[in-house]
């Protein structure tokens, strides 16, 4: 349903992103202070928050698309990432994946992530 391609450059990496085969946005890192801030191209989005914790979201201008947090269940800790429009679930489920490859690749010492838990509303 969708999938994502790295693009490796001089000054850094920046991943593609594809649903049912069309390429739909490019996603890449602008900067790192105070926070992360990422964008992606043609969808317009952008993702900002906690990102180091799992608390974030993405936006497209003010209109919020999804919003990433942790859950902790008795079965074990989870993402729960609750996305508003059941359209947007594969490219977003994509860029949580890039963001814990950006995340887990920095910081060696991070246990590996959690497992994750969709809800589509």
């Amino acid at each position: 349903v969708a999938h994502i391609k790295q693009i490796s450059l001089t000054f850094g990496t920046r991943f593609e992103l594809y649903k049912e085969f069309e390429k739909v946005g490019t996603m890449q890192k602008i900067f790192n202070w105070p926070g992360d801030f990422y964008y992606i191209r043609r969808l317009h989005w952008t993702v900002q928050g906690d990102i180091y914790n799992h608390q974030y979201q993405i936006h497209h201008f003010n209109q919020q698309i999804m919003k990433m947090d942790k859950a902790t269940l008795f079965s074990g800790d989870y993402y729960v990432l609750d996305i508003s429009n059941d359209e947007d679930a594969p490219v977003c489920i994509c860029i949580a994946a890039v963001l814990d490859y950006w995340l887990y690749r920095k910081d060696k010492s991070k246990e590996k992530p959690l497992s994750y838990r969709f809800d589509v509303n």
